[in-house]
């Protein structure tokens, strides 16, 4: 999956251009996959393959300050005990 940095996000929400948001968890963390076009792209840090929030409600959040209102939420791998072993 391909990886997008936040300036990216930013100008795709500006040029209209994602189709949809998802938050998945992974154990107790949470990360952003958005639909840009017919591919899936994962939100990243400079630091890490993708940029992971501890708290769904920040996560959304932030979506929402970019213009993203709706958000599907996908917690089959959630666990309060930390990582999900997959």
């Amino acid at each position: 999956m391909d990886k997008l940095r936040e300036n990216e996000v930013r100008a795709l929400v500006d040029a209209g251009a994602i189709r949809g948001a998802r938050a998945l968890a992974d154990g107790d963390r949470w990360y952003v996959v958005l639909d840009v076009g017919t591919r899936q792209r994962v939100l990243a840090s400079h630091r890490r393959h993708r940029r992971e929030y501890r708290d769904l409600t920040r996560l959304v959040k932030w979506l929402r300050e970019l213009g993203i209102g709706r958000v599907e939420v996908d917690s089959t791998h959630f666990s309060s005990q930390g990582r999900a072993a997959l």
